[in-house]
């Protein structure tokens, strides 16, 4: 009798674990996607790096649907410092600006693609990987850590511009003002800059933030468009998520309005 059960868990779990996608092939899929294409020119020079704090990420909401869930394997691509010259030269360059990159998903059953951040469609596709990975938000904390998920996958991985308190917007108006003007003239723009934010800031809602709703819940999350350098502006995007993660979404500015 012991055999015939260990023959069996043989059949079942032998056929699944040949099934699956391995990292290195995974790799392979992503540098013959469309979106991938479209970014980099010569594939063999990219970086594709495994991001297993974004698969964790997604892990946790698939777990609280099903405790058998579909994995799947996350990656960061970039194609920053490298170039090929017209002998075939691959050339490195160094420099202090922060790297161009995509974020590609693979399914580890299947080996289907998704292009998220850096790809177009990005809110299209991400919302195409949560159908598949099947989650379930639960109450009013996942729809916040949801919110901040798909906003790091499909606008800001390294979360640069996120503005989570009225400091971080302070420090960005800062550095901003102190960079482009002579020190006195900064000191002048910003003290002013500074004094009208203060009668605003505390009716912002800054951060993450969520609510229940009709749909499931509501979700905010303040930032910046674009990059931090020239921008004074606030961003607010909002989202009504269902509790499968379905979702809309709208962008709008907050400050100066």
């Amino acid at each position: 009798m012991k055999g015939t059960v260990c023959a069996i868990l043989f059949l079942l779990v032998i056929p699944r674990c040949f099934a699956q996608v391995s990292e290195t092939k995974a790799k392979d899929l992503i540098k013959t996607a469309e979106c991938f294409r479209a970014y980099v020119s010569d594939p063999e020079l990219s970086r594709i790096t495994r991001n297993e704090g974004f698969e964790d990420d997604l892990l946790r909401f698939q777990l609280a649907f099903s405790r058998r869930p579909e994995r799947f394997l996350i990656f960061t691509a970039s194609k920053y410092g490298y170039f090929r010259t017209s002998s075939g030269e691959i050339v490195i360059v160094s420099t202090n600006g922060a790297p161009q990159e995509v974020v590609m998903v693979v399914s580890e059953k299947s080996g289907q693609v998704f292009g998220v951040h850096g790809c177009a469609n990005a809110d299209k596709e991400f919302s195409r990987l949560i159908r598949e990975a099947r989650i379930r938000i639960n109450d009013t904390i996942d729809a916040k850590l949801f919110a901040h998920f798909r906003y790091r996958m499909v606008d800001d991985p390294k979360i640069d511009r996120l503005v989570v308190t009225s400091r971080d917007f302070r420090h960005v108006a800062e550095n901003v003002f102190f960079g482009n003007f002579p020190q006195k003239l900064a000191e002048k723009n910003f003290k002013v800059w500074s004094k009208t934010f203060a009668h605003h800031e505390n009716k912002l809602g800054l951060g993450v933030r969520a609510t229940s709703s009709s749909r499931g819940f509501a979700t905010s999350i303040t930032h910046l468009m674009g990059s931090r350098d020239g921008v004074t502006k606030l961003f607010q995007t909002t989202l009504d998520v269902s509790a499968e993660g379905e979702y809309s979404y709208s962008t709008n500015q907050l400050y100066p309005k």
